[in-house]
């Protein structure tokens, strides 16, 4: 935004009673259209007084900014800022604002007061308005990009290695996870017996050399593939054709097959040259019983329900590098070291293994038992007793309840992840009948986690329904009290924005009024009669006035 309101109420959605988590925003940073002002000015100024040079500076501002953006045409859902590709755009147009000033000085010298200033005066003038815009872009933008205090990254690094146990093998997704455990591996030494890889680079040969090297305390990844079998131009894809095979074919086998240079176990294509391929997607992984045991991967009570071999079906009809050499390593690891996967990573990547994932903190172990798939949550395994160790004990917060800024990426990402995952152990552990217990990891989430560093969202819900579970009414009905305003007025907002807005965020409105009319059956499911009716009423006007659809209270 501009700061202008004629000129904002233009360009974007209404400025007038915006829901705090807008309006209050570090992030908003009005800067009254100082620092473009300035560099048109002062790139009028240059083309004016020498046009080669602006031309030079017009050149690398276009072709650095606008032409990549043309170039790459991104979708609008970026991991993250890619401000950085453009950052040679930024510095020619910072050259015009320089000029700006040059600009400034010659309008006071020759147009506004003429004659009537000497140059030093004006000099002096041009400086000192010129620097009125430095002062507001600090002050505007220097609290969303303040990184005092700031830790959430190192800690989500280390609540990543945390959540392993020891000589662990850990699979991870893309940069935003792996730079932090680089990181906190390489700089801290923090458990280095955890071997981290990357998914997003596995698919490059020479990504998996060095997963295939001994690094800090960490042996190779347990792979069965050479170099020449992996290398690029090699394998790098290979294609699922279903040859019928009955039942369920041993993975060992499979990564043999795949991996074999004779011509009757590869596939003969139209342009006559073979290939390797996937004869099949139902799979079978054996179990060595005394390795799981041993790893500490399975309780006790449950050693007796380890099967000889697990199930499962691949999906996709491509397989590319980067999953084969997944199998490959589960495969010939032999449940000796744990395999872990971080919660963020997508459903893709557990390759038709989700019912076997154990979720121990921000990661998921494979184990032989199957569960609930993650893609539900619902009847998920949960280690309970290890989970609730990894979160009171070794997990990290960063600051976050201190008030720190985070960005809509850090909130969505680290504490939509660190919320959910409370919610999820403190749900199993209710099952469990540990209700105090539960109630210690729910406060430890609340009491990290504030609404000032992390708005409310879904998970707060989760949160405020594991409340009531538990039967702490004490925290719930204020977590469930502020929810309800929140939503409430979040939802009367968007119906001021025109008709496009709306359809863009129909989906949240409807997620919003969902989680109203659960909060208003929990309020009298639980029996907290004046806050049910509270909510009750409160729904009632928001349907009269058209902004909720026809209410299905209780269901």
């Amino acid at each position: 935004i501009t700061g202008i309101p004629f000129v904002d109420a233009m360009i974007g959605p209404p400025q007038d009673n915006m829901p705090p988590e807008l309006s209050k925003n570090k992030a908003r940073t009005p800067m009254y259209a100082l620092p473009l002002l300035l560099g048109l000015l002062g790139s009028i100024y240059q083309y004016r007084k020498d046009r080669g040079a602006w031309l030079t500076v017009g050149v690398f501002f276009f072709f650095a900014g606008l032409a990549i953006v043309l170039y790459l045409n991104q979708h609008p859902y970026q991991p993250r800022e890619r401000f950085y590709s453009y950052v040679i755009s930024f510095y020619a147009f910072a050259i015009w604002i320089g000029m700006g000033v040059l600009g400034l000085y010659a309008l006071i010298s020759n147009r506004i007061l003429k004659g009537q200033v000497s140059p030093k005066a004006a000099a002096f003038a041009a400086t000192a308005i010129g620097l009125v815009v430095p002062v507001v872009m600090c002050r505007a933008e220097l609290p969303s990009h303040n990184r005092n205090g700031h830790y959430v990254t190192r800690a989500t690094a280390i609540n990543y290695l945390e959540s392993c146990a020891p000589n662990a093998i850990l699979f991870t997704n893309g940069d935003n996870d792996t730079f932090p455990l680089w990181y906190a591996q390489e700089v801290e030494g923090i458990r280095t017996d955890v071997r981290v890889c990357n998914l997003e680079l596995l698919g490059m040969a020479w990504y998996v050399d060095m997963m295939n090297r001994k690094q800090y305390k960490s042996d190779r990844l347990p792979f069965s593939l050479t170099h020449e079998q992996y290398k690029d131009g090699v394998r790098d894809y290979l294609q699922v054709y279903d040859r019928g095979l009955k039942g369920y074919t041993d993975l060992n086998e499979i990564i043999d097959f795949i991996k074999s240079d004779d011509r009757n176990d590869q596939l003969q294509l139209m342009d006559g040259r073979t290939v390797n391929y996937f004869p099949t997607r139902r799979l079978e992984l054996k179990v060595n019983k005394q390795n799981v045991i041993e790893s500490g991967a399975i309780p006790a009570s449950l050693q007796d329900s380890i099967p000889a071999v697990i199930d499962f079906n691949m999906p996709g009809s491509i397989i590319s590098r980067s999953e084969y050499m997944v199998l490959d390593c589960i495969a010939h690891n032999n449940w000796k070291r744990p395999i872990y996967f971080a919660v963020s990573l997508p459903m893709s990547s557990y390759l038709g293994l989700d019912q076997y994932m154990q979720l121990e903190g921000m990661a998921y172990r494979l184990v032989p038992i199957k569960g609930g798939s993650v893609r539900y949550m619902e009847g998920m395994r949960i280690n309970t007793s290890l989970m609730y160790d990894n979160m009171m004990h070794k997990f990290n917060w960063g600051n976050m309840s201190k008030g720190i800024y985070m960005d809509a990426v850090f909130r969505s990402t680290i504490g939509g992840d660190l919320k959910v995952q409370g919610a999820l152990l403190s749900q199993a552990l209710i099952r469990e009948n540990k209700k105090d217990s539960a109630i210690k990891i729910l406060n430890l989430v609340t009491d990290s986690i504030p609404v000032t560093t992390c708005p409310n969202d879904y998970y707060t819900f989760m949160i405020v329904n594991d409340y009531y579970q538990a039967g702490d009414t004490a925290r719930a009905n204020p977590l469930a009290s502020e929810l309800f305003s929140d939503f409430d007025y979040k939802l009367k907002y968007y119906h001021t924005l025109d008709q496009n807005a709306q359809n863009y965020y129909s989906r949240d409105m409807e997620s919003m009024q969902d989680i109203l009319e659960r909060l208003a059956y929990f309020a009298q499911h639980y029996n907290q009669t004046k806050l049910g009716k509270d909510f009750s009423s409160k729904l009632e006007i928001l349907q009269k006035s058209g902004i909720l659809q026809p209410m299905q209270q209780g269901q």
